[in-house]
């Protein structure tokens, strides 16, 4: 079992995380997570061996600040279809930390800006894809049982990954969009696809 963390831990990775997520990973420098969580370079580099190592701390807190309330719905048991448009819509609309402003994904501002020899961090990032991806399969399965659509294994574990890889292009490109009714046009085109691969 996993130790609860402390209230002042707790601030200083939600006040690290939004700075990772508004400006990305390489985008932040320690000076500025010295700033923006109010701890001083020296307790930040006793607690953590580097921006690297507070980083990985940061994606985990994400997981369970962030991810699991949203894609929590998913991951249920009999969770369907329906769990997964509440989960898109959930997303779009902002549950995330609407109070902060932050739009996207803090994952998917951080794919292209990590490089592949930082492995731990890496490991983070294709974790995270892989816990989507096993929720949407497991989503569709149910639902597949439930309509006996009679898709395959194999046919329903390539669809849990493409729906998640069209998610985290709608959250990629949820950062620039003008609003929401785009997302929502693209979250509506996945469905349908699935929909439709369901028969």
């Amino acid at each position: 079992m996993a130790r609860q963390q402390s209230q002042p831990r707790q601030d200083l990775l939600t006040s690290a995380m939004v700075s990772f997520w508004r400006h990305g990973y390489r985008g932040v420098s320690v000076g500025d997570l010295v700033r923006d969580t109010g701890v001083s370079r020296s307790s930040l580099y006793s607690d953590y061996a580097g921006k690297e190592a507070l980083f990985c701390a940061v994606l985990d807190h994400y997981q369970t600040q962030v991810v699991t309330p949203l894609f929590g719905r998913v991951e249920a048991a009999g969770a369907g279809l329906p769990a997964i448009r509440d989960y898109l819509r959930a997303a779009i609309v902002g549950e995330a930390m609407p109070e902060r402003g932050l739009r996207g994904c803090l994952v998917c501002t951080s794919w292209t800006q990590v490089d592949v020899g930082e492995a731990e961090v890496v490991a983070r990032l294709q974790s995270h894809a892989a816990r989507l991806s096993a929720g949407f399969t497991a989503a569709l399965t149910h639902e597949n049982t439930q309509r006996g659509a009679g898709l395959t294994p194999e046919a329903l574990a390539a669809l849990g990954h493409y729906t998640m890889v069209a998610a985290q292009g709608t959250w990629t490109y949820a950062r620039f969009a003008d609003g929401a009714e785009e997302l929502h046009t693209a979250a509506d085109a996945l469905l349908d696809h699935l929909e439709r691969a369901l028969g």
